[in-house]
């Protein structure tokens, strides 16, 4: 009776499964999941880091319309970005100009909107991961965390090529864990390393597990070396028809960080920085769920993914240069396991489950409305209001942009279709020094901070220079800026933080 007991339950178990993964259900979740990331991308009105903007809108305008800025990763010299990402982007914007809907506003929030549409995949694609691994019951807990989480909620939706690597990632996990065919992920893998080279240190343990898994492991690696090469080949016709020459921005890239040690050209962090700050940070009030969560006992491939993530993590944390979005594609098994931890958490007791739903919707809820309404929102509020401005006034509109480096937005929300409009920006490209070392130090943006009125003046007399109709500059370089070029009165304030420093200022010629 014991046997035939346990077995039904096994039986009732998978139709469940099966249930929770129809097509029916899938589509259901799908459609509440784009909704809701969709109403947080038009919720967020502030700045996290320039590669946001200068990474993607900017390369992709200038695909799409002739026009945008090519930062110093671009150059010849370096060529360490691929456009495959924003390329994207540059679809879409053709798409809105062939429509006749390229207005400056659908310019600028458009690729917000498409990665807010994409992210809503890695919600159903984690829902799936959780369905397939845990049973039904655990997978809705999953997708509560997934959505509720407060760092998903603020980057994923962002345009970054982290965050479709995210995307992308998670639809990989659920394929590896649903049991399909080797080569099929990892086409979906290789798409991934097209997008983020630095995606194929996750496909390690999954490679090996399907590998030493597999009975026919020869064959298994005949396709990964297909796989992979074709792969590389994508990249480098993608790389070589932008740059106009042979090339792999992969490899540059690898040389640039690694070899040549440059990763750290940005800031630098300890090496068990992800572990004891970083991790701790995105997973946020969610870390005590992980505790009770059933990491031994879980699915054999949901212990490969936790080992990818491992492993990732390790590798991440050896390079000085760190940034929490590059854990991004982590997310969704730490969401899983976060969601088996509550779970478990409310099968021991159901005392105090409000509460702890109450904690977790409220820390959540709070810190994505605070990071994305309200702090660092300056730049944004302030090329908004220049948008206005170029849409009353075109004719004769230029602006100068005199502060830090690449602290606003570009040409990209400053759009006046195939027109390019006037605006400058004081450069921030690192250089080369005597010693043969690479410096961010002595450029323009540096030297507005360590000379101001001095090089203020010297600026606007270097030739072709000319004064501009508007000029952005942060609250500390006011000063300095109003009494090195006069003429000038301050037409708008726009607040960055809660202390009010780093404000932005426009100020409009008389």
């Amino acid at each position: 009776p014991s046997q035939r007991s346990q077995a039904k339950s096994r039986a009732m178990l998978s139709n469940d499964r099966e249930r929770c993964l129809s097509p029916t259900l899938s589509w259901r979740v799908h459609f509440g999941c784009v909704a809701f990331r969709l109403a947080q991308g038009s919720l967020v009105r502030t700045w996290y880091t320039p590669d946001e903007f200068w990474q993607a809108h900017e390369i992709a305008h200038r695909i799409a319309f002739g026009c945008g800025h090519l930062t110093w990763e671009w150059e010849p010299e370096w060529m360490v970005r691929g456009p495959a990402h924003p390329l994207l982007f540059a679809v879409a914007y053709r798409l809105l100009e062939a429509l006749g809907l390229d207005f400056p506003w659908a310019i600028a929030v458009a690729p917000r909107f498409m990665q807010s549409a994409l992210a809503s995949v890695a919600d159903v694609a984690t829902y799936q991961i959780a369905a397939r691994t845990l049973g039904p019951e655990p997978a809705r807990w999953v997708l509560f965390c997934q959505l509720a989480n407060w760092f998903n909620g603020y980057v994923l939706v962002r345009p970054y090529s982290n965050s479709l690597e995210a995307v992308l990632t998670a639809v990989v996990f659920a394929k590896f864990v649903q049991g399909s065919p080797m080569r099929t992920w990892l086409s979906w893998a290789a798409l991934v390393c097209i997008l983020r080279p630095t995606a194929a240190v996750l496909w390690v343990c999954l490679w090996a597990y399907g590998l030493a898994t597999d009975p026919k492991p020869i064959l298994r690696l005949a396709e990964t070396l297909l796989i992979g090469t074709l792969a590389v080949g994508i990249a480098v016709g993608i790389d070589s028809a932008f740059y106009g020459t042979l090339t792999y921005s992969a490899f540059n890239f690898f040389k640039f960080n690694v070899l040549q040690g440059h990763s750290a050209l940005y800031g630098s962090h300890p090496p068990w920085w992800y572990l004891i700050e970083g991790l701790p940070a995105m997973i946020g009030t969610m870390l005590p769920l992980l505790f009770p969560a059933n990491f031994l006992g879980c699915d054999t491939r949901l212990r490969v993914l936790l080992a990818a993530v491992a492993l990732t993590v390790l590798l991440y944390s050896l390079t000085p240069h760190k940034e929490l979005r590059f854990l991004l594609p982590c997310m969704p098994v730490l969401m899983v396991f976060a969601g088996d931890g509550l779970w478990r958490l409310f099968l021991k007791s159901q005392a105090g489950r409000s509460f702890v739903l109450f904690g977790i919707l409220a820390s959540n809820i709070g810190a994505f409305c605070f990071l994305s309404l309200h702090h660092q929102r300056a730049p944004l509020s302030c090329v908004e209001q220049l948008r206005t401005e170029l849409v009353l006034e075109p004719q004769g509109f230029s602006v100068d942009f005199l502060t830090n480096c690449h602290a606003t937005p570009y040409r990209a929300h400053l759009h006046d279709g195939r027109r390019c409009v006037d605006l400058r920006f004081l450069d921030c490209s690192p250089r080369w020094t005597a010693d043969g070392d690479l410096t961010r130090g002595g450029t323009d943006s540096d030297r507005l901070v360590t000379e101001g009125p001095s090089f203020i003046k010297a600026y606007y007399q270097r030739p072709g220079s000319r004064k501009p109709r508007f000029v952005v500059t942060s609250s500390e370089a006011l000063a300095n800026v109003t009494s090195s070029l006069p003429g000038y009165l301050e037409v708008g304030r726009f607040d960055h933080n809660q202390d009010g420093s780093e404000a932005l200022v426009l100020l409009r010629q008389e």
